[in-house]
């Protein structure tokens, strides 16, 4: 298990918290022990805006029989998660400096996505990003903001 110190400060991505709100995800119990061991131990969480849409929308677009119906996305979500902090987005006036950082680097499509999550993670002043896809994080540009994965 690893422990971090008091003052810790994480976030997530969608993919954590899908796991965490749906019950019948195969990671949902232990999306659910590593979220409250971090808390237990005192760890920081905040939400990052992009992943609260994110989420919202996997929740409401998902095949039948996982599909939430929007009005449910959205109690399910605000039941569990309004208490906690949202970061901000970094400033409008680094897009075109993360864009071309992006372009820069060959980062396309979804990934660009977890880049900006990362982005806004680390000028968050994040220690760390929890997630069940980190390899979706490997080329993360952050030096600083550690990719993690749950305590199973």
């Amino acid at each position: 298990m690893r422990k971090q110190s008091i003052g810790f400060k994480f976030t997530v991505d969608s993919n954590y918290l899908i796991a965490y709100l749906q019950t019948w995800h195969s990671d949902h119990e232990a999306t659910v022990k590593d979220f409250g061991q971090r808390l237990a131990r005192a760890e920081q969480f905040h939400l990052i805006p992009h992943t609260l849409t994110e989420t919202y929308s996997v929740m409401t677009r998902m095949p039948e029989p996982y599909r939430v119906a929007p009005s449910l996305a959205f109690e399910l979500m605000s039941d569990s998660l309004r208490k906690y902090p949202i970061l901000e987005h970094p400033p409008a006036s680094d897009c075109w400096d993360y864009l071309s950082g992006m372009a820069g680097a060959s980062v396309g499509g979804g990934r660009s996505y977890d880049v900006w999550i990362a982005r806004t993670a680390h000028v968050g002043g994040m220690h760390a990003l929890v997630t069940w896809n980190a390899k979706h994080f490997e080329r993360n540009p952050y030096h600083g903001l550690a990719i993690l994965t749950p305590v199973t």
